[in-house]
């Protein structure tokens, strides 16, 4: 994977892992979305995912180093709210100011926590940049917003 994308569109408008299915972010339950995201797992194999694993800490690494982020409770410069127009829609985003349990909820974010060892799951997701909307549910880590 040289681009830092999701998945080619599909046809049919309902296989709810692309962008013209629903642009990439998750706004079903939460087990659904985390039955989707152990499905992208499946659909593109061990290989594949630990590559676009690799390629996301290369971008989130330089995303902290960037901002001096280092963990939720020294966060550098980075901007504690965002403005995002997400679809002609404006929404305030919050970085929170502690550990947090937030799952980015792209679907490839959440395919690579869903793939990553417990470990990591417990001591380094608390860490990362994850913004929040209250208001939608909705959050979104640093790379995520970046790209939109």
């Amino acid at each position: 994977m040289n681009k830092f994308t999701s998945a080619t569109p599909c046809f049919s408008g309902e296989c709810g892992l692309c962008v013209n299915c629903c642009g990439g972010i998750d706004r079903g339950s939460n087990d659904h979305n985390d039955r989707r995201a152990k499905e992208l797992y499946l659909m593109l194999g061990k290989d594949s995912t630990e590559e676009y694993r690799k390629h996301y800490n290369t971008k989130l690494n330089s995303w902290c180093k960037n901002r001096g982020y280092k963990d939720s409770y020294d966060r550098g410069w980075a901007r504690n709210t965002i403005k995002l127009n997400y679809s002609g829609t404006l929404y305030n985003f919050c970085l929170p100011e502690d550990k947090h349990n937030l799952i980015c909820d792209n679907h490839y974010c959440k395919m690579l926590y869903h793939s990553a060892n417990e470990w990591d799951q417990k001591k380094k997701y608390p860490n990362y940049p994850v913004y929040r909307n209250n208001d939608k549910n909705l959050s979104l880590c640093a790379i995520c917003i970046d790209n939109i």
